[in-house]
C-alpha cells in the first residue's frame, strides 16, 4: 500500500569540498531528521543523514555511500526530503501536519468556498497554500479520495489490486467524463476506477467475469497436470504394448514351427498307411515298441 509522505527537510548549499551539505530540518529538534531514515526525495530516491556539525550533514545514498565531493553536493541543492506519514506520531490536540491541509476546502472571510488546497509550499520564508478554484478543486478532491482508497483498501494479495470509487449522482460522474485524462490518471496512479450510477453494475460484472476467468485458469492448470500424468501413463502403456507385440511374435513363430512339425508327422503317418509303400520300408512293431516302452518306463520312474 502507498502512504502519503511528509516534507521534513531540504538540502541546502554545500559545506566545504568533501561532500558535506547544509540541511534545513523542519522537525521540532532539527537533529531528529536523521532518525527518520530512509528519507525520500521527489524522484523517490532514498537518502540518509549523518550529522557532522550544527546543521551540516553527510548525505548517504541507498547503498550507504556518502557524497564524494563538492560537485556531487551541488547537484542536490534544494532537494526536498520526505518521510512516510505512517512513520510519524499522530499530532496532539489542535496540531496538524501541513500535508493534512491538502484536499480541504478553502473559504474566504465570509465563509464562502473559494476552492480547495492542492499544495502546501514552504520556501524558507513561511508557509503558503496553493488554492485550486472550482473545477480544479473538484479534481483535487477526487485525487485525494483516490489516494485514500488506495492506501486503505488495496493490499494485494489480501485484496484485489483494484478498487472502485462510486459517485452517487450522474452529474458528478459526468464531470469526471468531461475531463478526458482525469479518470485514466487516477486509475494509473492509484488503481482506482471511478463509477457512476449507470456504470457501477457494468464494472462489477466485468470484475466478476475477471474472477471467473481466473478460476477457469486455475482449473486449467489442474487439467494440464492431469493430462501430463496421463501422458506419462501412456508412455508406460506403449512400452507394455511393445513387449506384448514381441511376445506375440514369438508365439506366432512357435505356432509356425508346430505347423511344420504337424505337417511332417502327417506325411509320416500317410506313408505308414499307404498300401503302395514297399513292405521292406514298413517298420515292425518291435522296431518302435521297445523305445516306446522304455520312454513309458522312464516316465513312471519320474
Amino acid at each position: 500500500m502507498t502512504s502519503p509522505r511528509i516534507l521534513l527537510g531540504v538540502i541546502g548549499r554545500p559545506h566545504g569540498v568533501r561532500g558535506l551539505v547544509h540541511v534545513h530540518s523542519y522537525t521540532a529538534d532539527p537533529s531528529d531528521l536523521a532518525l527518520y531514515a530512509p528519507l525520500y526525495d521527489d524522484q523517490g530516491r532514498s537518502w540518509s543523514l549523518v550529522w557532522r556539525g550544527d546543521g551540516v550533514a553527510e548525505v548517504r545514498d541507498a547503498r550507504g555511500a556518502p557524497l564524494a565531493d563538492r560537485s556531487m553536493a551541488e547537484r542536490l541543492v534544494n532537494t526536498r526530503l520526505h518521510v512516510d506519514r505512517e512513520r510519524l506520531p499522530p499530532p496532539d490536540g489542535e496540531e496538524f501536519y501541513l500535508a493534512d491541509l491538502v484536499g480541504l476546502e478553502a473559504r474566504n472571510a465570509a465563509g464562502i468556498v473559494v476552492g480547495s488546497v492542492v499544495e502546501v509550499h514552504d520556501y524558507g520564508a513561511g508557509t503558503s497554500l496553493e488554492i485550486a478554484r472550482e473545477g480544479k478543486a473538484f479534481e483535487s478532491a477526487l485525487r485525494t479520495q483516490a489516494e485514500k482508497i488506495c492506501a486503505k483498501y488495496i493490499n494485494p494479495p489480501t485484496t484485489t489490486p483494484y478498487a472502485i470509487m462510486f459517485l452517487p449522482t450522474e452529474g458528478l460522474y459526468a464531470e469526471v467524463i468531461r475531463r478526458e485524462t482525469l479518470q485514466a490518471e487516477i486509475q494509473s496512479r492509484c488503481h482506482v476506477t471511478i463509477a457512476g450510477p449507470t456504470t457501477l453494475s457494468a464494472i462489477l460484472t466485468s470484475f466478476q467475469m475477471g474472477f471467473h476467468m481466473l478460476a477457469l485458469q486455475e482449473k486449467g492448470d489442474e487439467v494440464w497436470k492431469v493430462l501430463e500424468s496421463a501422458k506419462t501413463e501412456f508412455g508406460k502403456f506403449g512400452k507394455l504394448m511393445d513387449k506384448v507385440e514381441g511376445d506375440v511374435s514369438k508365439i506366432q513363430k512357435t505356432i509356425g514351427e508346430v505347423g511344420v512339425r504337424t505337417r511332417a508327422i502327417n506325411r509320416t503317418l500317410r506313408e505308414v498307411s499307404d498300401p503302395n509303400v514297399p513292405q521292406s520300408t514298413l517298420l515292425e512293431f518291435s522296431d518302435f515298441a521297445s523305445p516306446a516302452l522304455s520312454l513309458a518306463a522312464g516316465a513312471e520312474e519320474d
